[in-house]
């Protein structure tokens, strides 16, 4: 299988209604939530969802999206940002 491309956008909009230090409020999970994903959780470890098949996703976070993370939850400004990443990346949550 192919692997599929993501690219999530976090922008202003998300930004201005993300909640900070909630793990499923916060602009990168309201972005990623606007591409068909279910939140779990985001922290400035990890993010963590599910797609719509109910394949579980965990991605490291680390730079750039960590620091942004940090930022927000300290009531810092931030700007947007874009971060990419590639399906199949999964494991089954039955497998949990």
């Amino acid at each position: 299988m192919k692997p599929k491309i993501v690219t999530v956008h976090v922008t202003r909009e998300h930004i201005r209604k993300g909640e900070p230090d909630s793990p499923v409020s916060c602009p990168i999970a309201l972005a990623i939530e606007g591409k068909g994903f279910n939140v779990d959780g985001v922290d400035c470890a990890r993010l963590t969802f599910e797609d719509s098949e109910g394949n579980y996703i965990i991605l490291n976070t680390s730079g750039k999206l960590a620091t942004f993370i940090r930022r927000f939850d300290d009531g810092k400004p931030v700007k947007p940002l874009k971060f990419r990443f590639s399906l199949p990346l999964t494991i089954p949550a039955k497998l949990l």
